[in-house]
């Protein structure tokens, strides 16, 4: 069962783990943030400012379903060292903060994009098909990196990342490194259960209903916990100094890898099932919790020297 987080009055003993974390990686809607937020705490930001320029810094690192455009104006307020990695589209890409650099990437095939196009043009449903193209390559061809194509009814100008959506002559070319789909269901009403079947059938793709408003598709195979360990051999980090927090079933596979997992106060069942801990807490003020325990924590455990060359 998943226990509560610990607090100030809680046996030393319990906060041994906390004190060693040295990365933690947070979902952003909904854990780091309110939904669809576009500032972060400043009582957050100083926090992690100075776990950060501790001796014994504690990294920090996001983990969303958001593409780039629409995290990095919120990764742009931390204290993100430049190279650190990020994990985007709920772990399809990893990309290092500050140079764009691709650290990896795992597309939806053009089978499957096809596959998921014919099925939501049966219900009428709005998709979004998100492409990310390597930064240099992008820059010699004087094209975006990222953006996203759009095929239905009622395509909107923007996507909710702030992308300017292209519509008009669709084809499976357009976007050769699909990272992900974005499928609105906002007015399929009951009809959304019978196009969740459909996509079922497509082997290619997972799906999560993460939200009320889109089904988000992503490459089999690809997650946040799949990618967190991605990041943990790029950082020559021990799983069990890495700290997650997360509030959805697009979580689960993160909390459930990383050493110690934490769900924030209102998590769905999968996101509680697949963590260690609970905050005391919703979405900003159970990370702010979160960062103050860490801090607390180390005035009684310094953490070893060695542990971030160890691995799991």
């Amino acid at each position: 069962m998943v226990e509560k987080l610990p607090d100030w009055q809680t046996d030393v003993a319990l906060l041994r783990d906390f004190a060693q974390v040295r990365l933690i990686v947070a979902d952003l809607d909904g854990s780091l943030v309110h939904a669809s937020a576009h500032v972060i705490y400043s009582s957050l930001t100083n926090l992690h400012r100075s776990l950060n320029h501790h001796k014994s810094r504690v990294a920090f690192t996001l983990a969303t379903g958001r593409a780039w455009n629409g995290a990095k104006n919120l990764v742009e307020s931390l204290s993100i060292p430049r190279g650190t990695p990020l994990i985007l589209y709920n772990g399809a890409l990893i990309l290092e903060y500050g140079t764009s650099g691709i650290i990896y990437r795992h597309c939806i095939t053009t089978t499957a994009v096809d596959k998921v196009r014919a099925i939501c043009s049966q219900y009428d449903a709005t998709t979004y098909f998100y492409d990310f193209a390597d930064p240099v390559s992008a820059s010699f061809q004087q094209e975006p990196a990222e953006r996203v194509v759009a095929d239905g009814p009622a395509v909107a100008s923007l996507d909710f990342n702030g992308l300017k959506v292209q519509d008009g002559s669709w084809n499976t070319e357009t976007i050769g490194n699909c990272t992900a789909i974005l499928i609105d269901i906002g007015q399929l009403g009951n009809s959304v259960f019978h196009l969740r079947d459909s996509l079922s059938d497509v082997n290619e793709v997972t799906c999560t209903h993460s939200g009320v408003r889109y089904i988000e598709v992503r490459p089999a195979g690809a997650n946040k916990g799949a990618a967190l360990r991605v990041v943990a051999e790029h950082l020559d980090l021990n799983m069990r100094h890495i700290l997650s927090l997360g509030d959805n079933d697009n979580d689960a596979e993160m909390l459930s890898v990383a050493g110690i997992g934490v769900a924030v106060k209102g998590a769905s069942d999968a996101a509680m099932n697949a963590s260690n801990y609970v905050c005391n807490h919703g979405p900003a003020e159970g990370a702010v919790e979160i960062l103050r325990l860490i801090k607390h924590a180390r005035r009684f455990y310094a953490p070893s020297r060695t542990q971030v060359r160890e691995r799991a």
